[in-house]
């Protein structure tokens, strides 16, 4: 472990990584594998549908089906409004 504000640690500890190729190839590896459980697509669209949950769960009783949609828009503080394919500015153009 190295102490992120010794600056004489950190510029050791690179030197060793850069001379020394098969422990480079590790960390190499490990970033690389590391990156892909992190920033997988699948990853983030779990992590994206996740955070709506939460978001609906604690609306929830805002969006009771005793009043219309409309009415539901009308009262909301937050919009998510998703454009992936540009459908919704093609019109506008």
């Amino acid at each position: 472990m190295i102490d992120v504000e010794d600056t004489a640690a950190i510029a050791t500890a690179l030197k060793k990584i850069i001379a020394d190729r098969a422990l480079w190839d590790q960390y190499s590896a490990n970033g690389i594998r590391a990156g892909a459980e992190d920033y997988a697509w699948n990853k983030h669209a779990e992590k994206y549908i996740a955070i709506i949950n939460e978001i609906f769960a604690e609306k929830s009783e805002k969006f009771r089906p005793q009043s219309s949609f409309g009415r539901k828009l009308a009262d909301a503080n937050m919009f998510l409004i998703s454009d992936l394919d540009g459908t919704l500015v093609e019109g506008m153009i």
